[in-house]
C-alpha cells in the first residue's frame, strides 16, 4: 500500500452524474443570478441598518457598485456575497433533488469519504504544505523572469484590509465568507456539480479538473496573475482529492484550513505590527 493509499485511501468509483454538461451550465447560471438577485434584495435590507438618512450613498447603490470604500459599503458588499453563497448551493441542493434522476451523492460527490480525523487532518497538511510550495516556485518563477515579486505580498496587503476592516460586522461577514461559506459552496459547484457532470465528457476526469480549476482561479480576478496561479494550482489538488474519494468533504476541509490560515497570519501580522 503506498503514501496515497494510507491517506487517501483506495480510488472510489465514480458513477456518472444525471446533469449533462450544458443543463449542469445552465443550472449553474440560472440559478446563480436567481440567487444573486435574492442576494442583493436581503443585502439591501440588511446593509441598510448600517446607512443613516445623511449617508451620501444608499446600501442599493454600495451592492451594486462594489466600489465605495465605507465602511458600510464593505458591510452592504459581504452581505451580498454571504447571502449569494448561501443561496447559490441550496438552489443546486433543491433543483438535483426535484429533478430526480440522480442521487445527491452521485451529482454533488456529498458523500461521506469514509475518513478518519487523522486523515483530514493529513490532508489539512499535505494542503498547506502544496500552497507554501507554490508560493516559493511562482516567487521564483517571478524573480527568474524578472516580474513584480511584490505582487504577492500586495495581495496579502488586500486580503488583510478585508480582515481588518473599520467596521467590526464587516470584518465578521467577510471571515465567515472565507473560512465557512466559500469552501462549502466553491467546492459543491466546482469540484461537485460541475465536476460530475464535466467527467464523463471527452475531457475526462483530468480535463475537467484542469477546466475547471482554470476557471475557479480566473474569478479570483482582484488578485495577481500569481495568485491566481497559486489558486489553480489549489484546485487541481482538491479535484484530485474529489476524484480519489468520491467525496467535496476533503476538498471542503483542505479549502478551510488554507483559508483559515491566512486569516490566522493576517491577525499575526496585525498584532506584531501593533
Amino acid at each position: 500500500m503506498t503514501f496515497v493509499d494510507r491517506i487517501l485511501g483506495p480510488q472510489k468509483p465514480l458513477e456518472s452524474s444525471s446533469w449533462n454538461p450544458a443543463a449542469a451550465l445552465g443550472a449553474c447560471l440560472g440559478l446563480g443570478a436567481m440567487a444573486a438577485a435574492c442576494a442583493l434584495v436581503l443585502a439591501r435590507g440588511g446593509a441598510s441598518l448600517h446607512f443613516s438618512a445623511s449617508t451620501p450613498v444608499t446600501a442599493a447603490q454600495c451592492v451594486l457598485s462594489f466600489g465605495e470604500a465605507s465602511p458600510a459599503c464593505h458591510t452592504a458588499e459581504f452581505w451580498f456575497v454571504d447571502l449569494l453563497y448561501i443561496l447559490l448551493p441550496a438552489g443546486l441542493l433543491l433543483a438535483t433533488h426535484l429533478r430526480r434522476s440522480g442521487s445527491l451523492a452521485n451529482c454533488l460527490l456529498v458523500r461521506s469519504p469514509e475518513w478518519r480525523l487523522w486523515q483530514y487532518v493529513v490532508f489539512a497538511f499535505v494542503c498547506l504544505v502544496a500552497t507554501g510550495l507554490s508560493h516559493q516556485a511562482v516567487w521564483f518563477v517571478t524573480a527568474l523572469a524578472g516580474g513584480d515579486t511584490g505582487s504577492l505580498l500586495a495581495d496579502f496587503h488586500t486580503f488583510r484590509q478585508h480582515v481588518v476592516s473599520d467596521s467590526l460586522s464587516s470584518s465578521l461577514l467577510f471571515v465567515m465568507f472565507v473560512v465557512l461559506l466559500a469552501p462549502v459552496t466553491e467546492e459543491l459547484v466546482f469540484r461537485g456539480f460541475l465536476f460530475s457532470a464535466l467527467r464523463g465528457t471527452w475531457l475526462g476526469s483530468v480535463g475537467s479538473a484542469v477546466l475547471l480549476s482554470g476557471v475557479w482561479a480566473s474569478l479570483h480576478w482582484g488578485y495577481s496573475w500569481q495568485s491566481v496561479a497559486l489558486l489553480f494550482a489549489q484546485g487541481l489538488l482538491y479535484a484530485y482529492a474529489a476524484r480519489r474519494t468520491g467525496s467535496i468533504w476533503p476538498a471542503i476541509v483542505g479549502h478551510a484550513v488554507n483559508n483559515l490560515v491566512a486569516v490566522i497570519t493576517v491577525l499575526v501580522y496585525q498584532a506584531s505590527a501593533a
